[in-house]
């Protein structure tokens, strides 16, 4: 088993050697006298032979920039010395090992000091420290922090070693050692170079939930609260997350087919709520247990229930099966058909007010388990993203976005005669922000040209979209023209530094799954977009043109983060009659903003 050369403690191209392990001898060696010049010569071959020997292990470079901060983890025996244990020596049963963090120098200007937690999950229960330290972060090393474990008598053992700031997953890195030796991965990165300055601009974030492939027929969970800080791994077998799954689309399809029927709304509701009470109860109950074996406090449940927090949901290995986040309800539910329950009549009440209805400050004002309450799903209630990582093999910028004054849309739409809404909704956004640039093309160059000479702050594509019969993911751009992953050619990369939004508009443009290959979103991601928001299943026009009309001002024009600028869509979808605001997707950082200010008024220059 390899390690790769940017996770683990190897030389790298990139990164300098790690410091040497706290409480090790400093290093020791022969003086030569100067006087002879035989004895310089001599150790300068000896250092050239060591540089080349070094030079020649580290393999071929990394593609792009050096990183900014070089992190590493890796494995080395719990005894004098501490030095990393080979990466293709198999760990002995029940012996001690040290699971090892380093953090290095920033390479590049930075101020300030930050607050990073690191987690180590294990859910086999051999950690013998506590799972988790508080570092301050500034631009030197960080002292390298050791976690001990026992090595398994059997099987493989999973760790995962993750970074977090004020609630939010920073890195992640996945240790996996077997009969063959052991690797470090890093697999999940927002911040490569944790510096400070940037990291100290996210949103607290409440709740945190990772979700990876751990094996064929197993994910794991690992999820760390923000206000508490507790932090603990659980597993969840991939067939019930795909069953959450395809439940949630199911329920999204017959919203889909309802339109805007209320009569409907209260029998699709409860369902949704029946089904989201499934996915919570599950997941709660495989927390809490996970909890009370490694012996932390409780989860704050109550005191999630009462916030209209940021919370992120994290999927680094682009798993075929994702968690269905927003229709989870947590507001008790008796069993009952979907069609016997009512509904909250305070929230809908609300909700032709300007604040934020009553319920989603605290519990149901109906407090009735026979009542579904839209606060209870955490869609209509939490600030969710999902954000996702490009490529964490590869240093990225990770800077914030460099916001464009005025705001500038570019927008790329299909002309379809059964695209009936699409004029007056373009008109209606204009009218709503007037002082944001529209650069509007219904032409597959001219919007790519577009892209290539602006600096964008969301990319609107109003369009059709699916997978061609050679499973590539596609949109459709004026009359018949598909724009693929293939007409991001090399110019666009990294290309947005103002890392705008990209609004996909069409159907199906963000589902997940091996029906739903759509890799336009890398590309995207790959050319420095910020994150993309789709849906999961098939939208009527008149839904899709609804919540864009209440997402973009939310972004543009009020400054709210993501997060909150698709909850305040998915709000303005239900005012109208439907729920199918919670099929959409923000596959971005739940406090990403777009604009500089987040007090902006709407519609002032």
């Amino acid at each position: 088993m390899t390690t790769t050369a940017d996770s683990t403690p190897g030389p790298s191209t990139s990164d300098p050697a790690p410091p040497p392990a706290v409480g090790l001898p400093p290093a020791t060696g022969t003086a030569f006298s100067g006087r002879d010049w035989l004895l310089p010569a001599l150790l300068a071959a000896i250092i050239g032979v060591f540089v080349l020997a070094t030079l020649l292990a580290r393999g071929p470079p990394l593609n792009g920039p050096p990183p900014a901060r070089p992190v590493r983890v890796w494995l080395a025996p719990d005894r004098p010395g501490r030095r990393p244990s080979p990466a293709d020596q198999p760990l002995r049963p029940g012996r001690a090992y040290l699971l090892w963090l380093d953090i290095g120098a920033l390479h590049t200007s930075g101020r300030g000091r930050t607050p990073v937690r690191a987690a180590v999950f294990d859910r086999a229960g051999v950690l013998h420290d506590p799972p988790t330290r508080d570092l301050l972060v500034d631009r030197q090393p960080v002292p390298p922090q050791a976690f001990r474990f026992t090595a398994p008598d059997t099987g493989t053992l999973r760790l995962r070693c993750n970074l977090y700031h004020r609630g939010a997953l920073l890195q992640s890195f996945l240790v996996v050692a077997d009969g063959r030796g052991w690797s470090a991965v890093r697999d999940y990165v927002r911040s490569f170079s944790l510096d400070p300055a940037v990291v100290a601009t996210g949103r607290p974030h409440a709740l945190s939930i990772m979700v990876n492939h751990d094996s064929p027929d197993q994910h794991g969970l690992y999820v760390h609260f923000g206000d508490t800080g507790a932090s603990v791994a659980t597993r969840i077998s991939e067939h019930t997350v795909a069953r959450f799954q395809e439940g949630a689309r199911a329920i999204y399809r017959s919203m889909n087919d309802a339109g805007w029927d209320r009569r409907l709304l209260p029998a699709l509701l409860g369902e949704a709520a029946v089904h989201g009470r499934d996915v919570y109860v599950r997941f709660q109950t495989d927390v809490d247990l996970a909890l009370a074996r490694t012996r932390q406090p409780r989860a704050p449940w109550r005191e999630l229930r009462a916030a209209s927090s940021h919370v992120q949901v994290v999927h680094p290995d682009s798993s075929d099966e994702w968690l269905p986040a927003a229709m989870i309800y947590d507001f008790p539910l008796a069993r009952l058909e979907p069609h016997e329950y009512g509904l909250c009549e305070a929230y809908f009440a609300d909700l032709d007010g300007t604040d934020p209805p009553r319920c989603a400050r605290g519990g149901c004002a109906t407090d009735s388990p026979d009542v579904v309450c839209p606060a209870g799903f955490w869609g209509f209630r939490f600030a969710i993203g999902n954000p996702m990582t490009f490529d964490p093999r590869v240093p990225v910028p990770d800077h914030p976005a460099a916001p464009v004054e005025p705001p500038v849309v570019v927008l790329g739409r299909a002309d379809d005669p059964q695209f009936v809404a699409q004029r007056s909704h373009l008109r209606g956004l204009r009218h709503v922000l007037p002082h944001v640039q529209v650069i509007e093309s219904n032409r597959r160059e001219a919007f790519l040209q577009h892209l290539r000479t602006v600096a964008p702050s969301v990319i609107y594509l109003y369009c059709h979209g699916g997978v061609n019969d050679r499973g590539l993911g596609y949109v459709e751009i004026g009359d018949g023209e598909w724009l693929t992953a293939a007409e991001f050619d090399d110019d666009f990369g990294g290309r947005w530094q103002s890392m705008p939004l990209v609004l996909l508009n069409g159907c199906s443009t963000v589902a997940p799954g091996a029906d739903h290959a759509f890799p336009l979103t890398p590309r995207l991601l790959w050319a420095g977009a910020a994150g993309v928001v789709g849906t999961e299943v098939d939208v009527r026009e008149g839904l899709a043109c609804r919540f864009a009309d209440a997402l973009l001002p939310a972004l543009l024009g009020d400054g709210h983060t993501v997060g909150q600028a698709m909850t305040t869509a998915r709000r303005a979808v239900l005012r109208e009659g439907s729920a199918l605001g919670l099929a959409y997707t923000a596959l971005a950082p739940a406090d990403l903003n777009l604009v500089p200010s987040r007090e902006r008024v709407r519609g002032r220059p």
